[in-house]
């Protein structure tokens, strides 16, 4: 079943939160301002599986791992590029018909560093039609 095209606008016209799960349990909260900021609705063992980067800092000993309590699972990389990480997580979630079929060369080095990051390069690589 294919998750809805949930874009939900926040206080601020540049935040957004955009559902590539709908029964995800993390959400990671990519980009800083001015830039788009966008929160992603998102299934941790998917990404865990994917990549060993995500699975340490999620499943270890480490803040971004899952609060104890009963507390929403947010994750903050404001580092990352919300429209880059957008196509690595549809990509990594299995959602191929998302991803844009042509990507220019900035775009595609630009989500080839994301996956090089969270050390998940085959992946990509494959969802991109090239593995």
């Amino acid at each position: 079943m294919e998750p809805s095209a949930k874009r939900i606008r926040l206080n601020n016209d540049k935040d957004e939160t955009v559902v590539v799960d709908q029964d995800g349990d993390l959400r990671l909260r990519v980009g800083s301002a001015p830039n788009r900021v966008a929160t992603f609705v998102i299934c941790s063992k998917t990404v865990g599986r994917v990549s060993p980067v995500f699975k340490r800092m999620l499943f270890g000993n480490f803040a971004e791992a899952r609060p104890a309590n009963d507390e929403e699972w947010v994750v903050e990389l404001p580092d990352d590029d919300s429209n880059t990480f957008e196509i690595y997580l549809n990509i990594i979630h299995g959602w191929f018909d998302k991803v844009p079929n042509k990507l220019n060369v900035r775009k595609l080095a630009s989500l080839l560093t994301v996956a090089d990051k969270y050390d998940s390069t085959p992946c990509c690589s494959h969802g991109l039609g090239n593995g």
